[in-house]
């Protein structure tokens, strides 16, 4: 009970790294509304088929997201490739520790992969491992039109008579996404818990976005 998970312990991320996928294809050609393969795939070099009906065989990327259509983003990293995947990562925060007062663990993308490792990596699977801080910096920076922050623990320090002694400042990390991306990502996750795979998150009267993992 008293492991610090939430920033010292790094786990499979499943399809919440569709969102960093979704970064990456959305920084390259793509739009929301591009087509994309989501019939079943079969891994290359592989026996292995990645399969799950996504509402049709030819969806648009939002549709992918909403759904969290696993043979779409599979067939779409390899497309994208390693590198891309890994470098939308790194500026989302992979690959840098956080919060190393209290044990911060880097998150990790792995390196040198086939196509089938590909394929599982954008899907969040295979050797891809993340702190549940940096998936939460992820949707943080959609939500701050794409500039990732440095996350903190103590706003400030005060006396007896609360005279402030110390106050942590904001400071940026980098920048992930371009505001119009992050614009088109807030809107496919707020989708997602509108009418996808996100339904249970739904709060009356607030507008929430999330992804399903």
């Amino acid at each position: 009970p008293m492991a610090n998970r939430a920033t010292k312990e790094i786990y499979p991320p499943g399809s919440t790294f569709k969102l960093i996928t979704s970064a990456a294809a959305l920084e390259g050609d793509l739009t929301p509304d591009s087509i994309i393969d989501a019939s079943s795939y079969q891994l290359p070099g592989s026996t292995r088929v990645i399969s799950g009906y996504c509402g049709g065989s030819q969806i648009t990327l939002a549709q992918a997201l909403k759904v969290s259509c696993n043979p779409g983003f599979a067939r779409l990293g390899v497309s994208l490739g390693q590198d891309a995947l890994r470098t939308q990562a790194e500026k989302f925060g992979f690959g840098t520790s956080f919060l190393s007062d209290i044990g911060g663990a880097a998150s990790k993308f792995p390196d040198e992969l086939d196509d089938a490792q590909t394929a599982m990596s954008a899907i969040g699977e295979f050797e891809v491992a993340a702190t549940p801080l940096q998936m939460a910096m992820v949707a943080a920076a959609v939500q701050n039109g794409g500039v990732v922050m440095e996350p903190y623990l103590v706003e400030s320090v005060q006396t007896h008579d609360m005279r402030v002694i110390s106050q942590a400042r904001p400071r940026q990390h980098g920048t992930a996404v371009s505001e119009s991306v992050a614009d088109s990502l807030h809107d496919m996750m707020v989708s997602v818990v509108e009418n996808g795979t996100g339904r249970r998150a739904q709060i009356s009267g607030l507008t929430i976005g999330g992804k399903t993992g």
